[in-house]
């Protein structure tokens, strides 16, 4: 196997530099704290639990599926694993299509859009959105050339901060001249708005690799003030490592990013944290990735005593009724977000019905074998990490079908058919749907 020994070590964290010259071109986002790093499923939550606040923080998840519908478990045993709920997964190389039943590839939590070829095999994207999100879909940006440039693109809502997230693929075909035109236009029409880009590239970006198409890429991407996040091998062959997934964004925040060592597809999992601030206040009892308001009885009495003993002559004193408002919104709040502070409790990530506890831990123990594997490719390592994964493949499709079946042998024919289309309708979040699109800067809803 090619040197991954020397490039994976332990939850291997490293200062991501752009470059290490001092050409300030390719420096613009060098005062900006970033982070990359390799890391192990099985410790992710407890290495980036504090970055799970969504007042502070953005957080996206890529992985290249390699066909949604063979490892769909696999992405929702991942999630299960990690237990962070991202505000976006996305999805390459879903080989889904146009007839393809969303419910099936539903994730718990979220909600699934995706764009898929019309002919041929393979390709296709799609986004997870995490629900209670708004967002609507790009059309304008959501460019689709079969087998040249295949993407989708939405923009979120959180409180006052609105960003453009995107999902590209682009297929590792020799035109990469089509592909770079059609990537400048999108920046030219994106403009100066915070955007993250995540896909498969097919341009290895390693460092070392000194392709025309990989300084032709990275040329485009740093003009346009944009950087990518990730600088470590995404895909680790038998003979080779190359850079092909990566993360890219004109956001001026510290993040922190990398690459997750899983077996889901021949491609590793990139993730990223942006820290970001949402100002507006939204007087909700949950937010939207495991923190929640302390509202119990102790509390509201506090609240209570509280608001009886404000001063209200601020408020009073003012001479307009916008000012007085005003006054009035940000004492509030104050004393609202001192009486019911916000907490961070453990969210129960994406994972199925199906999937138990001892399913779980049996995908930890694959984790370590597959690790073991990568570091130490031995034919002893190989054969264990491979009899251990088809053996937990064995009992998912047995857990599977015996969940399935005990729903269908316990309930009357009405509740039967209820499953039935719960399982073809998925999990989709009341009052989430896409209600418009923007296509050309102008909101369409109605055909």
């Amino acid at each position: 196997m090619a040197s991954i020994n020397s490039v994976i070590d332990g939850n291997d964290r490293c200062n991501f530099n752009p470059v290490s010259s001092l050409d300030p071109e390719n420096n613009v986002h060098i005062s900006y704290q970033r982070l990359c790093s390799f890391t192990n499923p099985n410790d992710f939550y407890e290495v980036y639990k504090n970055y799970a606040d969504a007042r502070k923080y953005i957080s996206f998840l890529h992985c290249n599926c390699r066909s949604l519908n063979k490892n769909f478990d696999s992405l929702s045993l991942l999630l299960g694993i990690l237990n962070v709920k991202f505000d976006c997964v996305a999805v390459t190389e879903t080989w889904l299509k146009e007839y393809s039943i969303e419910g099936l590839y539903q994730l718990n939590h979220y909600n699934f859009i995706h764009t898929s070829r019309t002919q041929g095999k393979g390709g296709g994207v799609g986004l997870y959105v995490k629900e209670g999100l708004q967002f609507q879909i790009l059309q304008d940006l959501s460019i689709f050339h079969e087998n040249v440039f295949e993407s989708l693109f939405v923009e979120i809502s959180r409180g006052n901060i609105t960003t453009v997230v995107g999902v590209v693929y682009r297929h590792p075909s020799p035109d990469i001249n089509t592909f770079l035109v059609t990537m400048e236009e999108l920046f030219s029409k994106i403009g100066k708005k915070i955007t993250y880009i995540l896909g498969d590239y097919n341009i290895n970006t390693d460092e070392g690799h000194t392709s025309t198409a990989a300084r032709a890429f990275e040329n485009l991407v740093s003009s346009y003030g944009y950087t990518t996040l990730i600088d470590k091998p995404t895909r680790v062959m038998t003979d080779s490592l190359s850079l092909l997934d990566n993360i890219i964004t004109n956001s001026d925040h510290d993040i922190s990013s990398g690459v997750i060592i899983d077996d889901l597809s021949d491609h590793y999992p990139i993730f990223s944290f942006s820290r970001c601030s949402c100002t507006k206040f939204v007087p909700s009892t949950q937010q939207n990735n495991g923190s929640k308001r302390l509202i119990t009885q102790s509390t509201i009495i506090d609240f209570t005593n509280s608001v009886s003993q404000i001063d209200w002559s601020d408020v009073l004193d003012c001479t307009d009724s916008d000012s007085a408002y005003n006054t009035f919104i940000d004492v509030f709040n104050k004393c609202y977000n001192n009486c019911f502070p916000f907490v961070t409790v453990k969210p129960s990530g994406a994972k199925k019905l199906w999937c138990t506890q001892g399913i779980l831990n049996s995908c930890r123990t694959k984790n370590k074998l597959y690790r073991k594997c990568i570091n130490h490719p031995t034919l002893e390592n190989k054969a264990a990490y491979s009899r251990f994964r088809n053996k937990l493949t064995t009992v998912i499709r047995v857990a599977k079908f015996n969940f399935y079946q005990n729903e269908f042998d316990t309930k009357s024919i009405k509740g039967t058919w209820n499953a039935i289309n719960t399982i073809l309708r998925g999990c989709k979040a009341q009052g989430n749907s896409v209600n418009e699109l923007v296509e050309n800067g102008k909101k369409v809803s109605e055909p």
